[in-house]
């Protein structure tokens, strides 16, 4: 654990704050907030040149609805900003500044504190939060009607949010993930939020640790640039490799009528034909393109950010969607999906516009 303080203490000290205000509260994707916004203002950001102005932190218009106490744990916890912190928090921040990123989020399951990394401020292996959590989250919702059943597997758990965050039903939450700083927080944020539901978190290179038959498979396999670091380098590698590995071991892990829900990448429509290649009759696919970004490597034009849906009923149906243009994102989401207008909305040159 990296921290030396009951957990419980620091639920009730955020919440005294009121600290789950700011679930409502949009903000820009950002390379404080969120590391990636997309591949193409990673490789602008690896060559040296500017990134465009939206993709910069503004404070938010709507910190105003915010308590004063909200505001300051807002600007510390979640946009790493120097703040009055009331007391000391050994291994979380200092007097001033936070070692770890606290993001509220709201879903069905009820209010969560969710802990994460920091990029060059927080100590071991980065763990990443994006709005593919909030994503995976919503989906999965609305897949199991609001209720689970039986095991479930979060791969690639990281900080463990969305096992956390499922319906409940489930008899166990399992969480596998290489990093073992994420298994870190991914028990803390268990203690932090849910410490009644049986889970545990197992260091893991994709399913080399799972054990018995899972009847819900979750995860979001990495397969973009964060911070500095390629994951995986365009053109050489496929960006898909990790979700290929995943949906490899179905054939081992997901019991007979379960399901599997990923998110992932893919270059063109690459992951698509493999997928009907590796996939036996006992399973039935259906991929969904949710949004494409634009590369700028020539040789691959553009990259498709998909869903997969799989289901064991022995059926062998392969369905590929028309990309939908409706827009997910919800109200109960996590805050950067509900992002503020950019701001050359905003300004007027030097101006502030008087538009809201």
């Amino acid at each position: 654990m990296p921290f030396s303080f009951p957990l419980q203490d620091l639920a009730d000290w955020l919440h005294q704050n009121g600290y789950y205000q700011a679930c409502n509260v949009p903000a820009f994707t950002t390379q404080r907030v969120c590391p990636v916004q997309n591949v193409r203002f990673e490789r602008r950001l690896q060559s040296g040149l500017p990134l465009p102005l939206g993709a910069h932190s503004h404070p938010s218009r709507f910190l105003g609805q915010l308590s004063p106490d909200c505001q300051n744990l807002y600007r510390v916890f979640y946009l790493h900003e120097p703040g009055d912190l009331d007391r000391t928090w050994p291994g979380l921040a200092d007097s001033q500044y936070a070692l770890w990123q606290i993001s509220p989020l709201w879903t069905m399951a009820g209010t969560r504190y969710i802990v994460s990394s920091i990029p060059q401020r927080s100590p071991g292996e980065f763990v990443y939060l994006g709005d593919d959590s909030g994503l995976l989250i919503e989906a999965s919702w609305r897949w199991l009607g609001g209720r689970g059943q039986g095991r479930v597997a979060d791969l690639c758990c990281g900080c463990g949010v969305v096992g956390l965050s499922l319906p409940e039903g489930f008899t166990e939450v399992v969480g596998l993930d290489a990093n073992p700083t994420a298994l870190r927080l991914a028990e803390v944020n268990h203690q932090l939020n849910h410490p009644g539901l049986p889970c545990s978190f197992v260091l893991s290179d994709m399913w080399q640790a799972g054990r018995g038959l899972f009847d819900y498979v979750v995860g979001n396999p990495p397969a973009l640039p964060v911070g500095s670091d390629l994951l995986y380098a365009y053109g050489g590698e496929d960006p898909a490799s990790l979700t290929l590995r995943a949906i490899e071991g179905l054939g081992d892990m997901l019991a007979p009528g379960g399901k599997c829900l990923l998110l992932s990448f893919s270059v063109r429509d690459r992951l698509w034909q493999q997928l009907q290649q590796r996939l036996s009759a006992d399973f039935s696919l259906e991929y969904e393109p949710r949004k494409r970004l634009i590369m700028t490597d020539p040789q691959l034009g553009w990259m498709e950010h998909v869903w997969i849906r799989i289901v064991r009923d022995h059926r062998g149906r392969r369905i590929r969607k028309p990309m939908s243009w409706l827009n997910w994102a919800s109200q109960w989401s996590l805050p950067w999906l509900q992002a503020e207008p950019p701001p050359q909305r905003c300004y007027a040159g030097s101006q502030r516009s008087s538009q809201p």
